[in-house]
């Protein structure tokens, strides 16, 4: 980044004014969040001209220019965010100690950033050659539930996923959600020669809940996706369902199980395991936030 004199000189005015930048006396230096805050002053009294994340420093190796910044303090280069995104996810399965060599794992895999975040932290962990490598089997399942869209956006939507699991060396399995809801069958519909897609799927699919509340309808449907995993988990001969769910989607299970009564419900729809079933749920990008996936995603 360079600057012209003029800028320089504009900065050094505005960063002498802020002296618990610069301050290690000041009460407040060791304040991250205030530091963060002194800095981002200066940037806007720079008009444009200057921005935090171009001149941080990594907060890890102290070295590398910055990449991102999370949590509005936390800056990272591109190095030490990547090696840290992948430690968190293996940190979380690890301590877990629940999946074993050679067990069998379900993905769901959705349309965005986590769930291909997800894929590519499993394939990172299946490519090392350390002790700490992944050694389970992996099968993708992906409900074709894209109703809002046309007969060929959903065409095109599946044939996108299809190449993009792919890439990363994984076997897909596609379902249709009104199949499922209509024939209650695995084995004949999972598979993507079999895929059907119809017009009239939104109307069928409605047509099974037109005398429930949009509330109770939601619940049901997800609950019916939950039985769906269940079940083809168990076609499968999987002992465990991984879920792409974030911190978001965590937060707003908390806050629905509240709202609807359903508090003793929380620990197994908010927590890291929900072993309800034979089969075992696991949310392992619970403790990631989208901003993170999307920049994962740009490197």
């Amino acid at each position: 980044m360079e600057w012209s004199n003029e800028n320089i000189l504009a900065f050094l005015d505005f960063y002498e004014a802020e002296s618990i930048v610069w301050n290690s006396g000041h009460n407040d230096h060791k304040n991250r969040n205030l530091v963060y805050d002194a800095w981002k002053r200066i940037e806007r009294n720079m008009g444009g001209r200057y921005s935090v994340a171009e001149t941080d420093k990594c907060n890890k190796c102290r070295t590398e220019k910055s990449y991102v910044v999370l949590r509005r303090k936390d800056v990272y280069c591109k190095n030490c965010f990547l090696t840290g995104t992948i430690h968190k996810f293996k940190a979380l399965l690890g301590k877990s100690r629940l999946v074993r060599p050679n067990d069998k794992v379900l993905i769901y895999h959705k349309i965005g950033h986590p769930s291909t975040a997800l894929l590519h932290f499993l394939r990172t962990g299946l490519d090392l050659n350390t002790p700490k490598k992944i050694r389970f089997e992996i099968d993708v399942l992906f409900i074709e539930d894209q109703y809002q869209l046309t007969v060929d956006e959903r065409q095109d939507v599946i044939k996108k996923i299809k190449e993009e699991v792919t890439a990363f060396g994984f076997k897909i399995h596609f379902i249709p959600f009104i199949k499922y809801i209509s024939d209650n069958s695995i084995s004949e519909i999972m598979e993507y020669d079999n895929l059907h897609i119809s017009g009239n799927d939104e109307s069928k699919l409605l047509a099974n809940f037109e005398k429930i509340s949009n509330t109770n309808k939601n619940e049901i449907m997800n609950l019916m996706k939950r039985r769906l995993l269940v079940d083809v988990a168990k076609h499968l001969d999987c002992k465990f369902i991984f879920l792409p769910d974030t911190s978001v989607e965590t937060a707003s299970n908390l806050l629905s199980n509240m709202s609807l009564g359903r508090g003793c419900h929380v620990p197994f729809d908010t927590g890291f395991c929900d072993d309800r079933e034979d089969v075992k749920i696991l949310r392992p990008l619970r403790l990631f936030d989208m901003k993170e996936l999307a920049f994962l995603q740009q490197i």
